[in-house]
């Protein structure tokens, strides 16, 4: 999720055309090895501020969700724009506790299939989750709102199918939590089944992931401790136990965007304290690769079709990262206000503020 900090950072500096510098594991900054061509931008109507944007495949198909004013929906194949879903289900919080931000929706959203049935899941504004059942990818109905018990928007989520769970997030209350959300193939049975707290996370919870060789979640803890603002934290989550069952610190990063090669078990962290990115092991906690000079990234992404990393700068430039070397080998430009991307079939999807969502090939 964009915070005011970030929105007016790049607001005042970001939104001229950016320019691909980086810098690499060694410390020593310069260009990147490729370039990314843009081949398409897809304008859904009354494009505005969007939050997450998640790459699926229901029904077999590859498709982007972006949660904007509703939950725009692209062809990924076709770069199409298809359709839009849950206009006019999303509310916001009246909460003053939730700051300027914290009680606006949609946020995080991700698609999934139990059983026979394609579904999407949205965070909104009022701490609440809205599942949709899908008739074809751009095309779903309401089937449940689920309150996940507090004041503020319900964000980022991820979903472990093992156990038939959704992970969520309300980082804006006090003190922030997850959420652990039962999944079926008929939603009005969905329900809360755990929570856990967070009380030492002084700057909320950001992006999870769950990963299928340890059976896990993990979750990006801003900032771990109240008396160190440079001090975050991946929290271990065993979804079957529901609780934390250990912690990986992370200095000098302020952890936001988190994205996992399940195959190697590396994972990207967005950084959020203007230090870049950076890859952690998630076998052992060790930060195995410093991505410095880079801008700050919020979402982050990974694409099992090319084996690398899609890290989207905060107003540009978007990174893409071999999951293996820890190497960016190739950048592409934004002109306007992004924070968040995802990538499916060699493609990186981009929405931007009050543009659209640009496309990028990343062969």
């Amino acid at each position: 999720m964009i915070t005011i900090r970030q929105l007016w950072r790049c607001m005042v500096s970001c939104l001229a055309l950016s320019v691909p510098v980086i810098g690499l594991a060694s410390g020593v900054s310069q260009a990147a090895t490729g370039h990314l061509t843009q081949i398409g931008t897809v304008t859904p109507p009354n494009f505005g501020l969007s939050d997450i944007t998640w790459f699926g495949t229901p029904f077999g198909k590859p498709t982007v969700y972006v949660a904007e004013g509703a939950v725009d929906v692209v062809n990924a194949k076709t770069g199409t724009f298809i359709g839009a879903i849950g206009q006019g289900d999303f509310k916001s919080s009246t909460a003053a506790t939730c700051g300027a931000i914290g009680g606006h929706g949609p946020n995080g959203v991700l698609s999934l299939t139990v059983g026979r049935s394609n579904q999407v899941w949205v965070g909104d504004g009022n701490s609440t989750v809205n599942v949709y059942t899908l008739s074809s990818p751009g095309s779903g109905a309401l089937a449940a709102t689920i309150a996940t018990g507090g004041q503020c928007r319900a964000d980022e989520l991820s979903y472990d199918p093992v156990h038939h769970l959704v992970l969520i997030a309300n980082p804006a209350d006090s003190p922030p939590y997850v959420s652990f959300v039962s999944v079926h193939q008929n939603p009005s049975e969905d329900a809360i089944v755990g929570k856990i707290s967070f009380p030492n996370a002084a700057a909320g919870l950001e992006q999870s992931v769950y990963d299928p060789k340890t059976g896990e979640f993990y979750l990006n803890v801003v900032q771990s401790s109240a008396m160190d603002p440079g001090l975050g934290a991946v929290a271990i989550i065993n979804p079957k136990a529901k609780t934390v069952v250990g912690s990986y610190p992370v200095a000098g990063c302020g952890p936001t965007g988190l994205a996992l090669d399940p195959a190697i078990q590396q994972a990207l962290l967005g950084c959020g304290a203007g230090n870049g990115l950076m890859v952690i092991d998630l076998r052992t906690g060790a930060i195995t690769h410093t991505l410095a000079g880079l801008p700050d990234a919020d979402e982050v992404w990974f694409d099992p079709a090319t084996g690398d990393f899609v890290a989207p700068g905060i107003g540009g430039p978007i990174s893409v990262i071999s999951a293996r070397t820890g190497r960016v080998v190739s950048q592409g430009s934004i002109t306007g206000f992004t924070h968040s991307g995802a990538a499916g079939a060699g493609k990186i999807f981009i929405p931007v503020l009050a543009k659209g969502i640009d496309i990028f090939s990343m062969h």
